[in-house]
């Protein structure tokens, strides 16, 4: 099954661009995904399922991308996935995790 284009636009785009470490980042990546999964349906679960499978790569932007994702659109069992990425040998991909992790311990 293919992904739809916005998704794969969503990964392209954020790969090189996502940093969470600083709160307006965090926010104007919160709203922004937001802002898609609002206007496609079904968005929040298609976006969810492309972010678990990126977070197999190897790449630290996908993988930072796929976070940022997932701090909106991940469910709570998705934690132990992303716990794994808290020792990632990429400063950017750890600390993305464990901002991740703090924005899903506040939605559950």
């Amino acid at each position: 099954m293919t992904e739809p284009a916005w998704i794969e636009f969503y990964f392209k785009r954020r790969s090189s661009t996502v940093l969470l470490s600083t709160p307006f980042m965090l926010a104007f990546t919160r709203d922004y995904v937001h802002q898609m999964i609002e206007s496609h349906s079904n968005a929040a679960n298609e976006l969810r399922a492309a972010a678990l499978a990126r977070l197999n790569e190897s790449e630290p932007g996908t993988l930072c991308a796929a976070l940022a994702a997932l701090l909106v659109v991940g469910e709570q069992e998705d934690r132990t996935t992303i716990q794994t990425l808290l020792a990632h040998g990429n400063k950017r991909v750890s600390d993305a995790a464990r901002t991740c992790l703090f924005e899903l311990k506040k939605k559950f």
